[in-house]
């Protein structure tokens, strides 16, 4: 695969917009890609106008610029007849961003983002000698218990119009330890060893697994197409209200903050756990090709793809979208952290015993760690507003992936999922990348099966 560096986006003055009383607030960069040498001056443009598009004076806009090594500036600025000018730059590789909002609308900021050399970043997490023996150990553990597991596949349908051409199956894996489940999609005409597997994972706000997608795909692609569930629920769940319900349950709610001062209970542990339990169930399904796994994701979705193709050479294609669970140590080299950003989460930040033992923990669930173990074509993707996923840690993990065969689509207005380029021909925010690689895998792969 083709190393691109970047992907420029050339809307003009790459704006973005909010309505608040008729009142249009943007901010822009002077450099339509955002890219910035080290020691380079980033500079922001601030405008305020009408419905018409006529500029507003004398309005009161507030700004925070905040950046890696520790760039905090914060005030107001006042609108005028000329857009109003910010000046920035970072001296260590990094990315910086504006937020500017109008006192009415404070919850609704508009934003801008600057990287210089992100191909640079290092991460700051560290890698435990012992990293490969504890996964070792994990999935060692995962199948001595599979020779008792129970193994539930019922057939579902929620999607009728798929009924001609595709199987959905609710798939349930118990072992005594750990639940895993996930819906599984195969096209209704199987052949032996004559398939891919398509894995797909949810991101953190994720209940059930019941996707169209995954029997759009499996259709598509002629491909098994598995729908991992983040957690130990029912993963057909039709109504909103029973999401909102299941969200709040005890084993669920916080987790990602649960225990994370102990590597054997940590919350998104049990998640990572999954991934290897389901990957490893999904290879005895007798339909699977013996040869090709792809794994897909964004944000904590992406995080377990990354983890699926981790030192497994079944894996030939791993598509991360703005992961999260990058740099969970950033902070402690001034640099930003992604999803949940755990250390400034109350707990680990008021009890230091739990916050030393949640340092010692981390790396072993640092997607930083994890992707240097990947060796196949990886597909990533950042936004330059992500303040989920923020573009640092991103580059973080990116820059230390055990494959050359890499790309990382940059998207410099985009936030955590939408991409905010006011140009017609604007390209898709970071989770709209990496399907013209799976087709492309798929193509290439010989017709076989008996």
């Amino acid at each position: 695969m083709k190393k691109i560096g970047v992907i420029l986006f050339l809307a003009a003055g790459c704006l973005l917009r909010i309505a608040a009383q008729e009142l249009v607030l943007t901010a822009g960069t002077d450099k339509p890609d955002a890219r910035y040498k080290r020691n380079e001056t980033a500079t922001f443009h601030v405008s305020l106008k009408d419905a018409s598009g006529k500029a507003v004076s004398g309005k009161t806009i507030h700004y925070l610029l905040t950046g890696d090594a520790g760039l905090k500036r914060e005030g107001t600025l006042t609108s005028g007849e000329e857009p109003q000018i910010l000046k920035a730059t970072l001296k260590v590789p990094g990315f910086i961003l504006l937020k500017t909002w109008l006192p009415e609308t404070p919850r609704k900021p508009v934003c801008a983002g600057a990287g210089f050399e992100p191909e640079k970043i290092v991460p700051a997490t560290p890698e435990p000698a012992d990293f490969d023996a504890f996964w070792a150990k994990e999935l060692e553990q995962l199948k001595k218990r599979a020779s008792n597991m129970k193994i539930t596949v019922k057939e579902i349908m929620p999607y009728p119009k798929y009924k001609d051409s595709c199987r959905m199956y609710d798939i349930r894996l118990e072992d005594g330890v750990l639940n895993a489940t996930g819906t599984l999609a195969v096209p209704i005409q199987t052949k032996e060893k004559g398939h891919p597997i398509i894995m797909t994972f949810n991101g953190a706000s994720g209940i059930g697994s019941a996707s169209s997608n995954s029997l759009s795909q499996a259709r598509s692609y002629n491909a098994l197409v598995f729908h991992m569930n983040l957690h130990d629920t029912v993963n057909y769940v039709p109504k909103r209200e029973d999401v909102i319900r299941m969200r709040k349950l005890p084993q669920i709610r916080g987790y990602q903050f649960r225990d994370a001062d102990k590597p054997e209970k940590y919350g998104v542990g049990d998640v990572f756990r999954r991934v290897l339990r389901c990957r490893e169930y999904l290879k005895t399904r007798p339909e699977w090709d013996g040869k090709t796994i792809i794994v897909r994701g964004g944000s904590l979705g992406g995080a377990q793809a990354i983890v699926a193709a981790a030192n497994d050479p079944y894996v030939k294609l791993c598509v991360a979208g703005a992961p999260a669970m990058c740099n969970h140590l950033g902070w402690k080299k001034d640099q930003f952290s992604g999803w949940p950003n755990l250390f400034r989460n109350s707990q680990y930040v008021r009890d230091a015993v739990k916050r030393a033992g949640a340092e010692k923990t981390m790396p072993y669930f640092d997607i930083v760690n994890f992707a240097k173990r990947v060796r196949c074509d990886t597909v990533m993707s950042v936004g330059f507003i992500d303040a989920v996923c923020p573009a640092t840690s991103v580059y973080a993990a990116y820059n230390v992936l055990g494959t050359p065969k890499k790309v990382m689509y940059e998207v410099p207005l985009g936030d955590h999922g939408f991409n905010h380029d006011p140009s017609p021909k604007k390209k898709p925010g970071v989770f709209g990348y990496g399907g013209s690689q799976v087709s492309a895998l798929i193509r290439a792969l010989p017709r076989s099966g008996k």
